[in-house]
């Protein structure tokens, strides 16, 4: 009786730990959809034109 139940034992923990695989494969949430790259290049392209307008600005004060 105590090699049975030794046997069932082992069998519980293999199952339990190839059933925690399967959730260590799956992600814990889906990707987050952001921007497409073109909204992010038009939005890094208007920040890149201020930077560059307050750069001229800073000059012509200086000068």
């Amino acid at each position: 009786m105590g090699c049975s139940a030794r046997v069932v034992g082992r069998s519980l923990r293999i199952l339990k730990a190839e059933a925690g695989k399967l959730h260590d494969d799956e992600p814990a949430e889906p990707p987050a959809t952001g921007p497409s790259l073109e909204e992010q290049a038009r939005r890094l392209e208007e920040q890149a034109a201020r930077l560059r307008a307050g750069i001229r600005e800073e000059g012509q004060a200086r000068s």
